[in-house]
């Protein structure tokens, strides 16, 4: 079963943990530091084409009146009835009639017959959210209806237990529609993209970027 897992320290979309697995999204000129991966990037080098069956949940944060593969710039996850969770930086300057999202897809270039787009109601931020630290980077979108069970399948929630059993420098899988060239420039796969990464001890983490992020 898929879990959830708000991690220490995020620039750029979600963590999850599937079987000791996380995995991270996001796109175009953002970072995430997933879990502690041992460097922060936008980018997904050296990954794979994902299965698309791994990813139920998996949401793009799409400009309105734009198709998917153009338009989608951040990442999210579905967490169940009509709420989408992602990273308060992707959507802080836009208001609900700005972005769509679609739940459930893969290949962006296939909008037509992958996954559903949907209206956004309502966009939450956290209130205490910094933008300048980022600092309880974190939003919540209250979409028009709840996707139905063909459209995606909600991720479950991870309590701290989960990271208390999750040792350190266990590999773990970020996926997402990023850069895929280190330098030069960007190149945005169609097809969500995965790459196994290192997990971190915290303590490196926050000594490794002290002053630059805040636990959420």
């Amino acid at each position: 079963m898929n879990t959830i897992f708000l991690v220490n320290f995020t620039k750029d979309g979600i963590s999850d943990v599937k079987n000791n697995d996380a995995r991270c999204f996001g796109r175009h000129e953002l970072f995430h530091f997933c879990g502690g991966a041992q460097s922060p990037s936008s980018r997904i080098i050296d990954g794979t084409i994902s299965v698309a069956e791994d990813w139920p949940y998996m949401t793009a944060l799409v400009n309105k009146g734009v198709s998917a593969y153009y338009g989608q710039f951040c990442g999210g996850s579905y967490i169940g009835e009509n709420y989408i969770l992602t990273a308060a930086h992707c959507v802080d300057n836009k208001g609900p009639d700005d972005l769509d999202v679609v739940v459930g897809i893969h290949q962006l270039s296939l909008e037509g017959s992958q996954g559903a787009r949907i209206e956004v109601e309502h966009i939450f931020i956290h209130p205490d959210y910094d933008s300048n630290n980022l600092v309880n980077d974190i939003a919540i979108l209250r979409l028009s209806r709840p996707p139905t069970s063909s459209e995606a399948s909600a991720v479950e929630y991870a309590d701290a237990l989960t990271r208390q059993t999750t040792p350190d420098y266990t590999t773990l899988t970020v996926a997402g529609w990023g850069n895929t060239v280190p330098i030069g420039t960007p190149s945005y796969p169609d097809q969500l993209l995965e790459v196994d990464v290192g997990l971190s001890l915290n303590t490196i983490a926050r000594m490794q970027w002290e002053g630059q992020f805040q636990p959420v």
